[in-house]
């Protein structure tokens, strides 16, 4: 094999493909917090009790799962457009990731609630409190800690989701790579340093994730 690797020139333009990692992570970060909320909520009503927004967002979620990320940043960029809701493309990449995240963070969020003891709900009544409040006071703070370890895994799907933002000609870590590649021609290179670059992100996600469930276990046996 006759390639010779030239690191040196990647290391010379990674403030390029930094500007790209902060995008990624700006975007990771505001789609993230909205998923975490929208997921919140659909599994909220959901468990609610109240037959019609059961169906509503039953049906969100079912089509949100099921259907390609990227077919749903087309139809939310293009299709919508055309409809007169235009969007710019980071506005609405950041807004498909939310929905598309918020369908699955839903199903984890639900299945926490659910694994709550039923006696704690009813714990929770007993003290006066009305069902928001139990939810907000008790059934929520125990979900999350149940549901940190699935939830943790969804951030870092959609930290990698991010990338499909390149289709929009986001400058995202993604698009900065190919950027790069087609003008240094150094694909492995770039590429491989873009990987490393990704695999630091999700890192930091799975420890932060562990660390936080330490700290909850630690004040549970102190407690």
């Amino acid at each position: 094999m006759g390639y010779t690797f030239h690191f040196e020139i990647i290391f010379r333009n990674l403030d390029f493909l930094l500007q790209g990692l902060k995008l990624t992570a700006y975007i990771s970060v505001l789609s993230t917090l909205f998923s975490i909320g929208i997921g919140t909520v659909a599994a909220v009503a959901r468990l609610s009790g109240h037959k019609v927004l059961d169906k509503i967002f039953g049906v969100y979620i079912e089509i949100f799962r099921n259907t390609p990320l990227l077919i749903q940043l087309w139809f939310i960029y293009f299709g919508l457009g055309e409809l007169g809701f235009n969007l710019s493309p980071l506005p609405a990449g950041i807004f498909a990731l939310s929905i598309n995240a918020g369908a699955y963070t839903a199903e984890i969020i639900r299945g926490g609630i659910i694994s709550v003891e039923y006696e704690l709900k009813e714990s929770a009544a007993s003290l006066g409190m009305r069902p928001l409040q139990a939810y907000r006071y008790v059934v929520l703070p125990l979900a999350f800690r149940i549901i940190l370890p699935p939830l943790a895994n969804q951030i870092v799907q959609n930290i990698l989701a991010s990338s499909l933002l390149m289709v929009l000609s986001v400058n995202e870590l993604t698009n900065q790579a190919t950027r790069l590649s087609s003008r240094t021609f150094r694909t492995f290179e770039v590429y491989a340093v873009v990987a490393g670059l990704y695999l630091i992100l999700t890192s930091l996600v799975s420890a932060a994730s562990k660390r936080l469930e330490k700290y909850w276990q630690a004040r549970g046996a102190t407690s």
